[in-house]
């Protein structure tokens, strides 16, 4: 519960609302038929979510002491806050991807990914469980994570894959915009930093 309080407060930073605007700016774009436009958005997007990860993981480390000091009173090893930390490049390309999915209106891809993301998620604890790796409170959290981290990464591969399929045929479509850097971030920053207060 504590380690996931820290965590939901990272995610929020890693996210950083970059979900809305990959929504709007594709399904704007999407219905104008400005089709070549929707690989430069996911492009920067991307990079939004990539900086906006990165950021969270540094917050991360700056705050180590008084995370582990503070908040978790010594009692939890900060390592697995670090293990959980690595899902935050996956969770947050995975926000922007069903954000596209959503504009597009293709829902499919978004439905499998979570069904992929709660079985793995099932299947990895249960095996940890029926090898006697349930013992002790740290065997137990380090399983729910490691299982968090794997199915984040599988949920994040399958989103890649099916995008890519797609990215393919945009590409072939010439783009009547360069960039989006200041679309992403006008919609993104005012809902990340309501999210953040």
């Amino acid at each position: 519960s504590i380690i996931m309080s820290i965590f939901s407060f990272l995610l929020t930073v890693s996210l950083s609302g970059v979900n809305l605007s990959s929504t709007r700016l594709v399904a704007k774009e999407h219905s104008y038929g400005n089709v070549g436009n929707i690989k430069i958005i996911i492009r920067d997007c991307l990079k939004y979510c990539l900086f906006f990860s990165i950021l969270s993981i540094l917050l991360l480390l700056s705050f180590k002491n008084y995370i582990f000091n503070i908040i978790f009173e010594k009692s939890i090893d900060i390592k697995l806050i670090y293990l959980l930390s690595l899902t935050l490049p996956f969770c947050s390309i995975s926000s922007c991807l069903n954000g596209y999915f959503m504009a597009v209106e293709k829902m499919k891809p978004i439905i499998i990914s979570q069904t992929i993301e709660v079985i793995s998620q099932i299947l990895i604890s249960v095996i940890f469980y029926n090898l006697g790796f349930f013992s002790t409170t740290y065997n137990i959290c380090f399983t729910l994570i490691l299982s968090l981290l794997i199915s984040d990464f599988l949920s994040f591969i399958y989103l890649i894959k099916v995008y890519s399929k797609d990215n393919k045929i945009y590409k072939k479509i010439k783009a009547t915009q360069k960039n989006f850097k200041k679309d992403v971030i006008k919609i993104s920053l005012p809902v990340a930093l309501t999210s953040y207060i």
